[in-house]
């Protein structure tokens, strides 16, 4: 059942199988990557298997959504490493403490599906707007 209300808060050692990536390893899709060297804390989520670079901290989610579990931690990242980053670099071994608000597997689904409903509506706007940048742009250039 969707339930908005009801969540349970875990830490991100408990939900995924965390390592540092493997030269040559190819990582699943849903496999989340996160930036440790020379890091803001960029993550990225695999629309396929491939292999990665070793500057990445590979996160491979058990049991829940993983594209729910990456946007989880995009929104907590910053809060994250202000309080854990020291210097550049983060150490893999810090993800212990990263804690996140989970729901039940159903609501994850489901906000899944909201959010790439939503990021398709913004991809059609980001076309739109490019559009009209290239007629403007070519209305100028005929007028001079």
């Amino acid at each position: 059942m969707i339930d908005f209300s009801e969540y349970k808060e875990a830490k991100l050692t408990d939900i995924c199988k965390i390592e540092r990536a493997k030269k040559n390893k190819a990582y699943p899709k849903g496999s989340i990557l996160i930036a440790i060297s020379a890091t803001k804390g960029q993550t990225h989520i695999l629309d396929k298997e491939t292999t990665v670079g070793g500057q990445y901290a590979v996160l491979t989610v058990l049991r829940d959504n993983p594209y729910y579990i990456y946007n989880l931690i995009k929104k907590e990242m910053q809060h994250f490493l202000q309080k854990y980053q020291t210097g550049l670099n983060i150490r893999p071994q810090v993800f212990k403490h990263f804690k996140i608000s989970v729901h039940n597997l159903e609501t994850q689904n489901y906000i899944e599906k909201v959010i790439k409903g939503i990021d398709v509506e913004l991809s059609e706007e980001d076309k739109t707007i490019e559009c009209f940048k290239n007629a403007k742009k070519n209305f100028l250039d005929r007028m001079f």
